[in-house]
């Protein structure tokens, strides 16, 4: 009866305690706290559906929210998500979402812009950078030094220009979106270090495929991976290889010309005594530099073949093309180059003795002493046969 009784006491303290566990978990303050994101990885921007869009009824309405974001570190560190900005509503509609304090992480959603700024200070401490599905014609300026943004997403904005140095200073960037956009050149890309950097062209199919073919089939530091190679083609021109029209060429076709260094025909028109001038491509064999490739091959390569800067040096760690000749022909010091130096000081010094020992001699014979320093010096041995 006692253990009966003794088990019933225990049950009811058990479910008792659970009862208040659950109630003080579910009146906890971590039951209420925000539901935060996980860090996307460095190949994957901040990225986030137009079904997540701040909803808007009055017009003095938020067009960004803020989400907090679930980090290793100890440091509080937010994204920014935008929907539907202008020219008029941009830097409100970010400045409303307290942007850019703690923010590392933004999307802005169909943006309508004539041209975005990179080179602004709000950039400066941003690791992902997404503004897609807009309308901005053209990106001008250059990222400050030291950004650390790792990805950048400017995809279907129907952009139609970047200054040629805006990506530059962009030494951690890993993955750059560029697709669907009517540009006809690619920026300059930061891609050394020896890191791995995805690009995505896919559907600007204006590209220029003189372009995009500088950056295939590159090995070391200037080796790239494209992002859905299998929906890429860019633009040839007339002048490019041995079309005869614009016409539009898959990557994987690039890719297969890259390979073999044929000789292109272009018109030359800068020379009238020729119909044709040959180029051919020599990039990634490596020549023996010295100081007549500094001062005759370079200039002979940067005229006459399509990829100077990527013929290499065999003997020294440069490119053909960065060699300076006020370098290269600077030969190394060698004991030759003062022999004559030398010879000219024996000799000297040899004129000398004689001249001071036949001055002493006739010293001697016609006043019968020796001049200084030869009276001050001690008497040899052999200075018997002198006397005698």
């Amino acid at each position: 009866m006692h253990i009966l009784s003794l088990s019933i006491c225990i049950y009811g303290y058990v479910a008792f305690t659970s009862a208040r566990t659950e109630e003080d978990q579910a009146s906890s303050p971590a039951a209420n706290t925000e539901m935060r994101l996980g860090i996307p990885p460095p190949e994957r921007c901040f990225y986030q559906d137009a079904s997540e869009c701040p909803e808007i009824e009055n017009s003095d309405d938020c067009p960004c929210k803020r989400i907090p974001i679930l980090s290793s570190s100890n440091n509080e560190e937010y994204a920014v998500f935008c929907c539907d900005l202008n020219i008029k509503t941009f830097e409100t509609g970010l400045a409303c979402s307290n942007f850019p304090v703690n923010v590392s992480y933004i999307h802005i959603r169909n943006a309508t812009l004539e041209a975005l700024n990179v080179s602004e200070v709000k950039w400066r401490r941003l690791k992902s950078l997404a503004i897609t599905d807009g309308k901005i014609n053209r990106i001008k300026g250059q990222f400050l030094m030291m950004t650390p943004t790792h990805c950048l997403n400017l995809s279907n904005n129907a952009l139609t220009e970047i200054e040629n140095n805006s990506f530059t200073r962009l030494s951690q960037l890993t993955s750059l979106d560029l697709s669907y956009n009517n540009m006809t050149h690619l920026p300059a890309l930061n891609i050394m270090n020896g890191r791995e950097f995805w690009l995505d062209i896919s559907g600007t199919n204006t590209l220029w495929c003189h372009d995009v073919s500088q950056y295939i089939n590159k090995t070391g530091d200037k080796q790239i991976i494209f992002n859905r190679e299998n929906e890429t083609v860019c633009s040839a021109s007339k002048t490019w290889r041995w079309f005869n029209t614009t016409e539009q060429v898959p990557l994987e076709q690039v890719r297969l010309l890259s390979l073999v260094p044929t000789y292109i025909l272009v018109p030359n028109v800068h020379n009238k005594n020729h119909l044709s001038h040959r180029y051919v491509k020599l990039g990634g064999n490596k020549l023996l530099c010295n100081c007549n490739t500094a001062k005759y091959l370079k200039p002979w390569l940067q005229t006459n073949i399509l990829d100077p800067d990527e013929v290499l040096c065999e003997n020294v760690k440069e490119k053909v093309v960065d060699l300076e000749p006020s370098k290269m022909c600077v030969h190394p010091g060698d004991w030759t180059d003062y022999i004559y130096y030398l010879i000219a000081f024996e000799t000297l010094m040899l004129i000398s003795l004689i001249a001071k020992v036949s001055y002493d001699y006739w010293i001697f014979k016609t006043a019968g002493y020796l001049p200084w320093p030869a009276n001050k010096m001690p008497k040899l041995p052999c200075d018997w046969l002198c006397e005698a």
